[in-house]
């Protein structure tokens, strides 16, 4: 099982996100690179969709995250045609770098750079 397996790395660090009635409205995941390099993984339940979680759910994790790791940058790779998501990211701190082919499918990546 992938869950099983990442839950045992120690180079993944992973966060329950709770609405105000400590209801799970979603998750995030940081997979760290021997370089002190992050991507990030968001997924918000399908029923808390449209509500104004993303954003407010990776900037958490993030200033969290960077409490418990020195990091170099984080990063996140996201489809084009994912607008909202796109915008969460912007909107907690994320730059787009880039925007390429990944998987047959484009792509942006996006960047919270740390320590520079």
């Amino acid at each position: 099982m992938l869950f099983s397996k990442k839950l045992k790395d120690p180079n993944c660090i992973m966060f329950l996100a709770i609405d105000e009635n400590d209801n799970p409205v979603g998750q995030i995941r940081f997979d760290i690179d021997e370089n002190k390099f992050a991507e990030i993984d968001v997924s918000v339940d399908k029923l808390e969709r449209g509500k104004g979680f993303g954003s407010s759910i990776i900037t958490s994790a993030v200033e969290r995250v960077i409490k418990i790791i020195d990091l170099k940058a984080i990063y996140a790779r996201v489809k084009l045609s994912n607008s909202v998501s796109i915008k969460a990211f912007k909107k907690a701190g994320f730059e787009v770098k880039e925007t390429k082919i990944l998987f047959n499918q484009p792509v942006v990546q996006l960047i919270w750079r740390l320590n520079e």
